[in-house]
């Protein structure tokens, strides 16, 4: 999302997940539209707001199954971490992202919109990026460098869909 909003890269080089949750990355955020394609990987199309509504959903079921497979060996503050994710009410803003659409379209609001717009859900959005880099950093203290969740430069290049700027509003 973050690479679709910018209008380049920026001078920053990010390598933790927490590096990668600054302000440039909420201020730039307020301007991704929502209504226009995101990269899938799958044969279906998808609109970011689609796109986000799907791995949000994803990510709290993962999350809901590692913590019904593995509560017996988690310690409790991982587990009350896991659950306050899984709680976020910017999840809960995400998964009411189709009504809030269908809405739209049956008032003829503008066909671009940005969920992200108003301070208020970066807000809720700022809460639940520092729990899930909470979570991260908690899965990197326990496991060898080789597996750690990492943010490569790589990522920037040209052929690692979205395009730099793609997303974002005109």
């Amino acid at each position: 999302m973050f690479k679709a909003a910018v209008q380049e890269k920026p001078s920053k080089t990010y390598q933790k997940v927490s590096e990668l949750f600054d302000d440039i990355f909420f201020e730039q955020l307020a301007f991704l539209d929502f209504s226009k394609p995101a990269p899938t990987f799958t044969s279906a199309e998808a609109n970011w707001s689609d796109y986000l509504y799907r791995e949000c959903a994803q990510f709290k079921e993962s999350l809901n199954r590692t913590v019904e497979k593995y509560c017996l060996f988690l310690q409790p503050e991982t587990i009350d971490l896991m659950e306050e994710i899984m709680n976020s009410p910017f999840l809960w803003l995400v998964s009411q992202a189709p009504n809030i659409r269908k809405f739209g379209k049956k008032t003829n609001l503008s066909s671009s919109y940005n969920l992200l717009a108003r301070q208020e859900i970066r807000d809720l959005l700022r809460e639940y990026t520092n729990l899930v880099a909470q979570l991260f950093e908690q899965y990197n203290g326990m496991v060898p460098v080789e597996k750690q969740v990492s943010i490569s430069d790589e990522l920037w290049a040209d052929d690692v869909p979205p395009k730099i700027g793609s997303g974002r509003l005109e």
